[in-house]
């Protein structure tokens, strides 16, 4: 599946705390199953960070960092992984220039700008799996 299909199929999918499936799902399942669908791979289950404000967030996702590097702004790809700070924490997928796809409760899944407010300020760091590293 290319990452163009993928979008297609998901916007609309509704928010579902905690769901990992297409009947719905937090930011971070949606992340998950674009990257079981697009890459088959099975990311780490962050479930548990959903609920956490980022400063509680961060020391658990930076133990991940064996899988995960940091990414300058401006340099991000699709696939890439954008967390946001806030209420809690947020993550969306980059999936073009300047865009992202995300859920958050009351949405739909949807493709928005990640480069418009309310964004721009909250966003704390880009993330790219280690396996998906460009030469």
């Amino acid at each position: 599946m290319e990452i163009i299909g993928f979008v297609a199929q998901a916007q609309a999918v509704p928010f579902r705390e905690e769901g990992q499936d297409w009947c719905g799902w937090n930011c971070w399942g949606l992340i998950r199953q674009a990257y079981r669908a697009l890459k088959g791979l099975d990311l780490p289950d962050f479930q548990r960070l959903a609920a956490l404000k980022y400063s509680q967030a961060a020391p658990q996702f930076a133990s991940f960092r064996a899988r995960f590097r940091e990414i300058p702004r401006g340099r991000e790809l699709p696939l890439d992984i954008l967390l946001f700070s806030g209420r809690p924490v947020h993550a969306a997928l980059v999936v073009a220039k300047n865009l992202m796809l995300h859920v958050e409760p009351g949405l739909q899944t949807c493709v928005e700008p990640f480069t418009q407010a309310p964004w721009p300020g909250r966003l704390l760091g880009i993330y790219r799996y280690v396996g998906l590293e460009v030469p």
